[in-house]
């Protein structure tokens, strides 16, 4: 869809883009304490801006943005930051929504050159269970590009312009839908990705409902 490809990501965007990092710090120039640091934009995130002066999360009856709200705190050497209000997007390209009830705790661990980002992402809506992902930065000798080149929305499909093939509710015909279990002989419940799937410990449970014996 047109107005679909050049959407703005929500922050949890920093975990998949492929951007680098840039941070700058706003000092209170009369205690030398920093205010906020931002986390620089890119061409579909806006910049990210971590209060670290102590002011409290918005409503939870506030403007949801592309930006959210984050507010942060030092935990000894480590950067700990959790943001809010966050406007509904996708967590990553082919995968899950997020809707504009998730949140995002972040851990920011410095090690030399290094900088290592950890990011636990909750969402009652789309999650079973809380997503954690790692990200590692290494600091580059040359200056980031300050933003990337403009998205220009362009046609790429066969089909008019505001239409998007889709199936109802219910109306998927049922060989598509099992389409991937037949060729790959798996039940419908393991390709579905609950979150039991996710361990080890399924394969008994898979091994049991195909043999159609109880797991040892």
């Amino acid at each position: 869809m047109f107005e679909r490809q050049c959407q703005g990501w929500a922050p949890t965007y920093l975990m998949t883009g492929p951007f680098g990092m840039k941070i700058t710090a706003q000092y209170d120039l009369s205690r030398g304490s920093i205010v906020r640091f931002t986390i620089g934009a890119w061409h579909d995130k806006l910049p990210l801006d971590i209060w670290m002066d102590g002011r409290p999360h918005p409503s939870q009856y506030a403007e949801r943005t592309r930006s959210g709200f984050a507010s942060g705190h030092w935990d000894g050497n480590t950067l700990v930051t959790r943001t809010t209000h966050m406007k509904e997007s996708f967590i990553r390209k082919n995968g899950p929504p997020s809707s504009d009830r998730a949140t995002m705790t972040n851990r920011f661990y410095r090690h030399g050159n290094l900088l290592t980002l950890v990011a636990v992402i909750e969402d009652p809506v789309y999650l079973s269970e809380p997503l954690i992902w790692t990200r590692d930065f290494q600091v580059s000798p040359t200056r980031l590009t300050p933003i990337a080149p403009p998205c220009i929305v362009a046609f790429e499909g066969t089909t008019a312009q505001d239409e998007v093939p889709h199936y109802l509710w219910g109306k998927k015909p049922e060989e598509f839908m099992n389409e991937m279990t037949a060729k790959y002989g798996i039940p419908r419940e393991a390709a579905l990705g609950y979150p039991e799937t996710l361990y080890p410990e399924y394969r008994q449970k898979l091994k049991a409902g195909i043999n159609g014996s109880q797991p040892r």
